[in-house]
């Protein structure tokens, strides 16, 4: 039936006394028999490793390349997570099951032309993802509708395709597939994590192109022995891919882009400004005095004797020639991002001879140091996603404050204008305020196209009398922020205008670490958006949703009365999907790694899956469902336990401890599963299927609903939950016959 030459040998399983006894006793011609099957076998494990390793490799980069449209949000992350898991059930589940499908597996060479397909696809695939960012705007934050439509979208053929093959494998091989495919994913988490720490300069195009040509000819030596025809085919395949990823159109103005190991970079020079993009979004425009000025001018002024300075990230360079006016002794830049750093000075001829570049993250170099400083420039950007937001919580207010000299000022910039404020911008201002007023009892902002923000435990005087005489005494020499525009620019009239239209605002939230308002504020655009067409159909989308669950929940009601191990299936895959992406919402809340260390936290999932399914893969006693369910509830309530502890760990230790509980979270799904099927095993492919919609819809939920309108310590109440109401009727489950 199916035609994987590499599995088609089909031997009864034997013990290894009877195989030595088989030795002894078998001719010449039966023993070289043996030797070819220990061959074809060893193969056969060499093409799950490939197939695993690509597999991984594909979805994190997809991922990755997705989420860079979206600022680089976790909501994005999740929802395109949701997205592949949904594809690829469709494509294991649905499509494998049509007859079209089982008219072109039933050919001799079909199932090396899924496995090639989903090979050399993917490199053209990345392109188009890449290419869908012409049609959104840069420096917006998505609405929606495009969000979850965009991931649905630009993750459907290569998770289908990757269906598929998962299909044709299970069915010939399903627990040896099942090892090797994950020991494969290891591997690709391992190197994703080597590129991008090590050599993420190289094109990651063409760093999956040179990875899936030659695993592309290597499936056709391992799957066939004669395979002229399919290595002609699959040349020209590639040569027509290698211009798809190689080929670069003329661009109409100097671009310049690059890849580092936390982001991807581009500069554009238009007339006599570089536009600096960073994830999708415009980080800058250099040079801009309005900006550059605006940012330090004031703060610097009111500082007594500006010495010791710190910029959060290598955003600062744009600031260096401002701050250099004020002769400070010390010009520090914190950032985990040395190739960013460089990168900048470069692209912007900015000299850092006198800048001290800190090769650590300013928030964990902050905990570590015991320097104090003058002023602390927040340079990070808008706290759109979890990576940034970190700098604008109420910890690292309370780290900064006590980092501070007695006279010390914590300076940033938030969302504002100069006379209209959004809904969602005013609500994430005041929330921002709200939260930096508990740790600082003195505030001050300066009006403008963003709201500079000043706070001490000092008292901090900006009035303008006292300013322009500090601006005359040090001699400074600047171009907008000169003693001239100093009235207008802290107009009495501006700044009673936001302080009013900040009042309005109910109930801003407090930003903390485990609740970032970064994650509301989405959602309160998505809102904010609500007579869009757009935000209308996204809203339908998801009734649509919702109605088909429920649809086919009662269409199978009865199935799944007469077989609870299908709703436990679904229960469980939604379980460890939410719990997956709580985890790592924790990893980026903590530490803004999320992006490159993401392919090792999924392979740590897939890791202890395979474990749980092969320690536990004879099992069949019905009485251990409800000690999963009950490891389960117990393994989200020690997660939120913990979070305090968290809170406490170096980066390098917490990414340890998280992999450890992402392990025993695809420990508890792994042991299920083959309970499942030796309870049931015609069964099997539906408990499968269940798991995967459970998967699909629970990373739906995280992206939508739960991590925009939850805290992370909400969320996992919630899990445990769920989990602990299957509880009891789980240990009341009996055997079920086939």
């Amino acid at each position: 039936m199916p035609s994987l030459g590499i599995i088609i040998p089909r031997e009864k399983k034997k013990t290894d006394t009877n195989k030595r006894q088989e030795k002894r006793t078998l001719g010449k011609e039966s023993m070289s028999r043996f030797f070819i099957y220990t061959i074809i076998y060893k193969i056969m494990r060499l093409f799950f490793f490939i197939f695993g390793f690509l597999s991984l490799l594909f979805q994190i980069f997809s991922l990755r390349e997705i989420s860079y449209l979206f600022s680089a949000h976790e909501i994005s992350l999740a929802s395109a997570l949701a997205a592949w898991i949904f594809w690829t059930a469709v494509g294991a589940v649905k499509i494998s099951k049509t007859s079209f499908f089982s008219y072109i597996y039933e050919k001799k060479d079909a199932a090396e032309i899924f496995f090639i397909s989903f090979v050399l696809i993917f490199p053209c695939w990345l392109k188009i993802i890449d290419y869908s960012k012409n049609f959104l705007q840069y420096g917006t934050v998505p609405d929606f509708f495009t969000m979850l439509i965009m991931s649905a979208a630009l993750t459907s053929l290569p998770a289908i395709l990757n269906g598929i093959c998962i299909y044709v494998a299970v069915t010939e091989r399903g627990v040896n597939f099942y090892i090797y495919e994950t020991i494969g994913a290891m591997a690709s988490g391992i190197f994703s994590i080597l590129y991008l720490l090590f050599f993420p300069q190289l094109n990651v195009f063409k760093l999956i192109f040179m990875i899936s040509a030659p695993a592309a000819f290597l499936f056709l030596f391992l799957l066939k022995k004669n395979h002229l025809k399919q290595l002609l085919i699959s040349a020209i395949a590639v040569l027509a891919l290698s211009v798809s990823v190689f080929y670069e159109s003329d661009k109409p103005f100097l671009t310049v882009e690059t890849q580092t190991t936390y982001s991807k970079l581009k500069a554009k020079k238009m007339a006599n400004q570089m536009l600096i993009f960073e994830n999708g979004n415009i980080s800058a425009q250099y040079p801009d005095l309005q900006f550059e000025e605006g940012v330090t001018a004031i703060p610097l002024l009111a500082h007594e004797n500006p010495k010791k300075i710190l910029f959060t990230s290598s955003e600062g360079i744009y600031f260096k020639n401002q701050v250099k006016k004020y002769n400070p002794s010390d010009i520090d830049i914190a950032d985990n991002d040395r190739r960013k750093f460089k990168w900048l000075s470069n692209i912007l001829d900015i000299s850092v001879s006198d800048v001290n570049f800190i090769k650590q993250d300013a928030r964990q170099y902050l905990k570590n140091s015991a320097k104090n400083y003058d002023l602390i420039f927040i340079t990070n950007g808008d706290p759109e996603n979890a990576s940034i937001n970190r700098f604008y919580t109420r910890e690292f207010f309370a780290l900064a404050a006590k980092k501070l000299d007695k006279q010390g000022i914590l300076v940033f910039q938030i969302p504002s204008s100069e006379n209209y404020l959004s809904p969602a911008s005013a609500y994430l201002s005041a929330g921002i305020l709200k939260t930096v007023k508990n740790r600082f009892e003195n505030i001050q902002f300066v009006p403008g196209e963003k709201m500079t923000v000043l706070a001490s435990n000092s008292k901090i005087n900006i009035k303008t009398e006292f300013l322009q005489k500090r601006y005359k005494a040090r001699h400074i020499k600047n171009k907008i922020y000169v003693p001239s525009n100093f009235d207008f620019i802290l107009g009495k009239f501006r700044t009673e205008w936001l302080h009013l239209r900040l009042k309005k605002v109910k109930n801003p939230q407090i930003n903390a670490d485990y609740y970032p308002v970064s994650y509301f504020y989405l959602w309160k655009i998505w809102l904010s958006t609500f007579v869009s067409n757009k935000l209308m159909l996204g809203g339908a989308f998801v009734l649509i949703i919702m109605a088909a669950v429920f649809v086919k929940t009662i269409k199978n009601i009865r199935l799944l009365i007469s077989n609870p191990l299908l709703p436990y299936s679904f229960i469980l895959g939604f379980w460890s999907i939410v719990l997956e992406m709580t985890v790592l919402s924790v990893f980026q809340l903590k530490t803004g790694d999320l992006t490159w260390k993401l392919g090792l936290l999924f392979a740590a999932f897939m890791a202890g899956t395979a474990f749980g399914a092969y320690r536990f893969r004879k099992i069949n006693s019905p009485k251990i469902i409800g000690f999963i369910f009950s490891g389960a509830a117990i393994l989200t309530l020690l997660f939120l336990s913990s979070l305090k502890v968290i809170s406490l760990l170096g980066p390098n230790t917490l990414f340890g401890v998280l992999i450890l509980f992402l392990v025993a979270t695809g420990f508890v799904i792994g042991v299920f599963f083959p309970l499942a099927v030796n309870m049931n095993k015609t069964q099997a492919h539906k408990i499968y299927a269940f798991d995967l919609w459970g998967s699909a819809l629970g990373g739906f939920m995280a992206a939508a609903f739960f991590m925009p309108l939850l805290g992370i310590g909400k969320i996992l109440i919630i899990l445990a939950a769920i989990t602990a109401i299957f509880i009891w009727p789980a240990f009341r489950v009996k055997s079920l016959r086939d």
